[in-house]
């Protein structure tokens, strides 16, 4: 995942333009709590390895930047399309690996692998044409 703790400035800008791009796709909630955390970046009240109560640190911004496919990180998860199976893992004859549903969004969902812990994207629009270039 992310290890490095970055500048207080850098942070400050992935939290704002994550902000833009939710509220853009409706995640209102999240405006609301992203707002609260740059507050509490701007202030000094956080650093950007400690949590804030309202849920936000910088490793979960990081994370909704994979998961929005924002760069630096458009490229983090691989896309694949809706109820797909593991990638890596053989399918075991009579039964398929468990797939799990980690996290929605307006877009698809973030799936994990219960047997290895791969992840991946499945978008929606996927359904419809079938090809990860068409996302």
């Amino acid at each position: 995942m992310f290890s490095h703790a970055m500048d207080r400035s850098g942070l400050m800008a992935m939290v704002e333009t994550l902000g833009r791009e939710m509220a853009e796709r409706g995640m209102h909630r999240h405006v609301e709590e992203l707002r609260l955390y740059w507050l509490a970046l701007a202030r000094g009240l956080t650093g950007a390895r400690q949590r804030l109560e309202v849920g936000w640190s910088e490793s979960l911004v990081v994370e909704w930047y994979r998961i929005l496919r924002l760069p630096p990180h458009a490229s983090d998860y691989p896309l694949r399309p809706p109820s797909s199976a593991c990638p890596r893992c053989p399918r075991p004859a009579g039964h398929a690996v468990e797939v799990k549903t980690a996290l929605t969004f307006p877009e698809g969902r973030k799936a994990v692998c219960t047997v290895c812990g791969a992840a991946w994207l499945e978008l929606d629009a996927l359904r419809l044409t079938g090809s990860p270039h068409s996302a």
